[in-house]
């Protein structure tokens, strides 16, 4: 065996090197087993030679023992680190102390490279200088290494590239963010966040919160997330979902949030939750229209037969009388329209349209709209209109002149009274999508935000008790969406408003319907049942209709039924729709057995609320249906085209 002594200086020459001399064969034994390799090499002259090579040696360094004894230890190296290492040996040979541990890569036989780390020693064998090298095959743990740095790297592209943002905070005090988060905040680069306090964009209350949550976090709660109002860098407001979990940054406790804007997704669940609550507000409307429809007819023919008696009665009276009495009817009549128009509201609120949308001449509707609203817009303000050359868009007119109809009215009231220069705009022109779009636009007062978001839902009004019901908004916005359009406001205190239509336009090609007209035709002395459940609007038809036609009434399904069976023909059979019991479409259906001649004498009134199996009915009959409240004329027209029919 070698007698091998160390050379180092610091170490004790003393029994300890004598007794780890004695054991060195378990020592190499030891190195064996550890897959560690041990090679010796002697000094002489400046040439290095190796004396010993184990069999780990052999094995690591790939090369056959023969070789690795009469070559040179940079030989085996690979010809990129030979130059490093010599250098290397260059400054230790000089005395500069150097860490003793060196990583490179060798070349086996076969030319595979092999990454391996050793450790020299300079040791003196039998009093010559030498060197013992121990080395151990790194392969494992260099790819170890590599799959740690590729795995963190595409947790880097990961947390780079993340739609959500990601921040690592400690205290409060961000210590690194993802592009996501920055942009989530207003910042232009996530460096930008580094340093900055999580707190300072957060409420009192949601600091709190926060703290209260990290703080259960790290205790080894699972919570669920939570949404946080925030404050961006340029001062908007955004709401954002976020999950803090514990985390370790640069080996100290840290959190790791990851954050949502939830925003818009709020913003579309505030919408849909509105829909529903103008789906049940319009069950609720239909209902009460169709309530208030039976007494409001009666009330409606009631001034009507009362005024026509009483101007017969009082031909012969002083004048002035019949001034008082034609004012107090004329004040009767009007507080009934009024009462009608807000029900005609709630009923168009609560129904969606009977009919399909059909190709509409919009320029010819907004002209009538603007002719309509005349009287409540001018001398107050002016209306600037431009829509030339627009197509036609799928809708309905009646319905399109209501919407653009109460835009106007609303335009109006917006501005100042007796203000000069007040203003509205009314243009319409082709979005890029091929939609066109209308936009009325006044120079009035705006809206605040919070009025802004408020401005469709049904009821709410800012204008003084008696100037509106709060519904024509609702009741535009659920029309236009009806027929797949949009309507939205801008508005800026201050500076106006613009409410924008979005329509369908109709299919190249298609025509507008020309609207249907209806002219007074006289009639014959007629025999007409009359069928409805309300006796008070029974006997209201007797006492306007008897004078020219014979009148026989009903106020139940089942003596309608009798009465048709047994007695003579009808000439009219004006009949309720929805009643209690056997309703009109069961006395419709029973006469299809025994009566089938008098099915298309057949005139339905209804309150409109309408049940699936009656909209069905009504679109599968062919007979007219008079909408309640209606007036005599609207009555006299009806049975005048049911007779010419």
């Amino acid at each position: 065996m070698l007698a091998v002594e160390m050379t180092d200086p610091k170490r004790d020459d003393g029994g300890q090197d004598r007794a780890l001399a004695e054991h060195w064969p378990a020592i190499l034994e030891a190195l064996h087993l550890a897959k560690i390799g041990v090679c010796v090499t002697t000094i002489e002259a400046g040439v290095s030679r190796n004396v010993v090579v184990s069999d780990v040696a052999v094995e690591i360094l790939g090369h056959p023992r023969e070789a690795l004894l009469s070559g040179s230890a940079f030989d085996f190296i690979v010809p990129s680190e030979r130059e490093r290492l010599r250098e290397r040996r260059d400054r230790r040979l000089s005395g500069e102390a150097l860490d003793p541990v060196i990583d490179t890569v060798i070349v086996g036989a076969d030319g595979t490279e092999r990454p391996i780390t050793f450790v020299l020693t300079d040791v003196s064998i039998d009093g010559a200088p030498a060197r013992v090298s121990l080395f151990w095959d790194i392969s494992a743990r260099r790819d170890a290494e590599i799959a740690l740095r590729s795995k963190e790297a595409r947790l880097r592209r990961l947390f780079e590239s993340a739609p959500d943002g990601i921040v690592v905070s400690r205290e409060g005090v961000v210590l690194e963010a993802n592009p996501a988060a920055a942009n989530m905040l207003g910042f232009a680069a996530a460096e930008e966040m580094i340093g900055t306090s999580l707190r300072a964009v957060l409420s009192p209350v949601d600091r709190t919160v926060m703290a209260q949550r990290v703080a259960a976090a790290r205790e080894g709660q699972r919570l669920a997330p939570h949404v946080y109002e925030a404050r961006r860098r340029d001062g908007a407001r955004i709401t954002a979902e976020i999950t803090s979990v514990p985390y370790e940054h640069d080996g100290k406790p840290a959190v790791m949030g990851f954050a949502r804007d939830v925003t818009e997704r709020l913003r579309l669940q505030e919408q849909l939750m509105q829909s529903e609550r103008l789906a049940a507000l319009g069950t609720l409307a239909a209902g009460v229209a169709h309530e208030i429809n039976n007494p409001l007819t009666v009330m409606v023919l009631g001034i009507q037969a009362l005024d026509a008696r009483l101007k017969r009665a009082l031909a012969r009276t002083q004048p002035e009388e019949q001034r008082d009495l034609s004012e107090l009817i004329s004040e009767l009549r009007d507080s009934v329209d009024r009462v009608a128009g807000i029900v005609g509201e709630l009923r168009t609120f609560g129904r969606s349209d009977e009919h399909p949308p059909r190709p509409t001449d919009i320029a010819a509707v907004l002209a009538s709209a603007e002719r309509l609203a005349a009287h409540r817009i001018r001398p107050g303000a002016e209306v600037w209109p431009r829509y030339d050359r627009i197509p036609l868009v799928m809708g309905h007119a009646r319905r399109l002149e209501q919407v653009f109809v109460n835009l106007l009215f609303n335009a109006a009231q917006a501005m100042p009274e007796g203000r000069p220069g007040n203003r509205i705009d009314l243009r319409a022109s082709v979005a890029e999508d091929g939609r066109v779009v209308i936009e009325v636009t006044d120079n009035g007062t705006g809206m605040p935000s919070e009025v802004r978001s408020r401005a469709f839902d049904p009821f709410f009004t800012t204008k003084v008790v008696g100037e509106g019901t709060g519904l024509g908004l609702s009741i535009s916005h659920g029309i236009v969406t009806r027929l797949g359009g949009e309507i939205t406001i801008e508005s800026e205190v201050g500076k106006g408003t613009t409410v924008r239509v979005h329509l369908l336009a109709a299919t190249a090609g298609e025509t507008a319907l020309a609207p249907e007209t209806s002219r007074r035709r006289p009639l014959p002395r007629l025999r007409m049942l009359v069928i409805d459940d309300e006796p008070a609007l029974v006997s209201s038809l007797r006492a306007l209709l008897t004078d020219e036609h014979e009148i026989v009434t009903a106020v139940t399904g089942s003596d309608a039924c009798v009465l048709l069976d047994q007695g003579p023909a009808f000439d009219v059979v004006l009949c309720d729709l929805m009643m209690p019991g056997m309703t009109g479409m069961d006395v419709h259906a029973r006469m299809t057995d025994t009566r089938p001649e008098v099915l298309p004498r057949f005139l339905f009134m209804t309150g409109e609320a309408f049940t699936p199996r009656a909209t069905q009915f009504v679109a599968s009959v062919p007979n007219k249906v008079l909408r309640k409240p209606f007036s005599i004329e609207e009555l006299m027209t009806a049975l005048g085209d049911l007779v010419a029919s």
